[in-house]
């Protein structure tokens, strides 16, 4: 088996686009848009019965619907207009398709950004003016969420394929106040059939650190390539999803965590497949264990994700019925709440202990949620057909 890294560059605005592609000489591919966030803009992968599905619903996809384009009878190539386009979507609304990767993710109520002091006597942050004021917060770091990564690195060997990617977190938000000097580096490499992402945050502030992280990821397994008919009938609607969970976290009607776990069971607590609802469907979840699948019994491909060890709660939402949109559902593992950042400012920052009589232990933050100036904290995840 033979892998290739291929670039492919397109203009739109004035500004450079490009495109990442990692592919084995059997099909399997992986097209990363690094201008925009490092986000996984395909991925073409064969399962253990050798059916080849398109697991990520894509800002090709998106545009494809929307202008009426055809990939074609070969979905591993693009044209030049199909690539513009997606990079016009991915620059107007990143997490509208693909799989981003973002830095305080979701919203953080009142822009406030807070970080435990090492020696536990209160807590330092910054504040920033809310990109959301309907809910008042700031969502996916606002502007900051368009992360420019550039290639670092690439190698290929006998058996995978694999790029370096850097980038650094709020650049463009210094008049903002925000710190400058947290860098990002994401590596993927394509191996075996598998999709192996390490995303590596390092503080170079003089500032000790809170940064969560999650994917913003729209998954869509399906067989064949989309257009503006076929991606109607293959719908979220079609999908199962399964996932073990220990119960959920509390959204208020903002969107916005609480700190606080809701009574009760829920239906992914045995670890259950079930079909996708027709209703809404927006849930933050505990998880026992840091593995998603999501599956298409009708075309019988899907999509395993398996998170970093450490990734505790996964936030999933479905958009309603009345919606292109409703073509995926979204799926964002993380290893820390984002709450934890905005939520001591509800209580007693004077006495961080204070928060466990009021909010879960997830959202209570410890040393360990920290990064401190020079260190620097690696998450793995795998994406694999099933």
């Amino acid at each position: 088996m033979a892998y290739e890294v291929l670039e492919k560059i397109t203009q739109f605005d004035g500004k450079g686009d490009w495109n990442y592609i990692l592919r084995s000489s059997t099909g399997d591919q992986v097209v990363i848009a690094s201008t925009t966030a490092a986000t996984i803009e395909d991925l073409n992968l064969s399962n253990s019965s050798g059916r080849r599905g398109r697991l990520v619903f894509g800002h090709y996809d998106l545009v494809n619907a929307y202008e009426g384009l055809s990939l074609g009878t070969n979905d591993l190539v693009y044209s030049a207009e199909q690539h513009a386009l997606a990079a016009k979507s991915r620059r107007e609304n990143l997490t509208f398709a693909g799989v981003a990767l973002t830095h305080w993710p979701g919203r953080v109520y009142g822009g406030q950004f807070l970080s435990i002091r090492p020696d536990d006597s209160g807590y330092t942050g910054f504040s920033m003016v809310n990109s959301h004021p309907k809910f008042g917060s700031v969502l996916h770091l606002g502007d900051g969420r368009y992360v420019c990564y550039s290639l670092t690195g690439s190698e290929i060997g006998d058996d995978f394929a694999e790029i370096t990617l850097e980038g650094r977190v709020g650049e463009n938000l210094k008049e903002q106040g925000f710190p400058q000097g947290i860098d990002s580096e994401v590596k993927y490499r394509l191996q075996h059939g598998v999709l192996i992402r390490e995303r590596t945050t390092i503080n170079n502030t003089d500032m000790h650190l809170f940064v969560p992280t999650s994917d913003h990821g729209s998954y869509s397994p399906r067989l064949k390539a989309p257009n503006s008919s076929s991606l109607l009938i293959a719908n979220a609607l079609n999908l199962t999803l399964k996932l073990h969970s220990n119960g959920e976290f509390e959204l208020d009607g903002a969107k916005v965590e609480t700190g606080k776990k809701l009574d009760g069971q829920t239906d992914y607590d045995s670890g259950s497949s079930l079909r996708l609802p027709p209703t809404d469907f927006e849930h933050l979840y505990e998880l026992v264990e840091p593995q998603i699948e999501i599956f298409n019994p009708s075309e019988e491909v899907g999509l395993r994700i398996t998170a970093d060890p450490r990734s505790k709660l996964v936030y999933t939402w479905k958009p309603l019925m009345d919606s292109i949109l409703n073509a995926f559902v979204s799926i964002q593992p993380r290893c820390f709440p984002t709450g934890a950042a905005f939520l001591p400012s509800f209580n007693f920052p004077n006495d961080p202990k204070e928060l466990l009589k009021r909010f879960h232990e997830f959202y209570v933050q410890t040393r360990e949620f920290l990064i401190a100036p020079g260190e620097r904290r690696t998450e793995v995840q795998t994406f694999e057909a099933i």
